[in-house]
């Protein structure tokens, strides 16, 4: 992506239609542009405070390419794996409903899990496809511009924690999450 758009970006510029409280406390989702840009979908994520919670390993109905602008952040792969250190998870099945934080849950089966972690910090970049479930962690004062791929499904996944014979659910809607400005 060309630089000076980058640097326009950090700035400030473009952005627009925020999301407040988009999965965290402190999380912002804008727009970046619009359509004439020829780049697609472009999100920004801005992180004004410490995050505190873990957001639930997902994998997403796009492909994206990510650009750190600003601060870092901290991106687990969680792979597939029959390991000692590995965790049992519930895999669900999410169909996406039209909006941020309402979806269709559909339990699936009982898989062992472990992580990679990747760090990212200001210039750097990074992808995600559709078949990689990631979970992430945003450093206080980052700003992360994605570029979405068209929707290449309707449907994504998440795994959440199973403990003895049961399904920790930590996919959540709150009533404080994805909040347009003043509401």
């Amino acid at each position: 992506m060309d630089k000076n758009f980058l640097e326009e970006v950090r700035q400030g510029k473009h952005w627009h239609d925020p999301i407040e409280n988009y999965i965290f406390p402190g999380m912002t989702s804008w727009l970046v542009g619009d359509q004439s840009f020829g780049l697609g979908t472009l999100r920004l994520f801005q992180m004004n405070r410490f995050q505190i919670s873990e957001v639930t390993p997902h994998t997403h109905r796009f492909n994206f390419k990510a650009w750190v602008l600003q601060g870092k952040v901290i991106n687990r792969i969680w792979l597939s794996r029959n390991h000692p250190k590995s965790d049992s998870f519930m895999v669900s099945r999410l169909k996406y409903k039209g909006k941020p934080g309402e979806y269709i849950k559909t339990e699936e089966n009982i898989l062992n899990f472990l992580y990679i972690e990747l760090k990212y910090e200001s210039g750097d970049e990074y992808e995600i496809y559709t078949d990689e479930i990631h979970s992430i962690h945003f450093g206080k004062n980052s700003l992360v511009l994605i570029q979405e791929s068209a929707v290449i499904s309707n449907k994504s996944v998440i795994i959440e924690p199973y403990v003895n014979g049961q399904v920790i659910e930590t996919l959540k809607t709150e009533d404080w999450m994805f909040k347009k400005p003043g509401c």
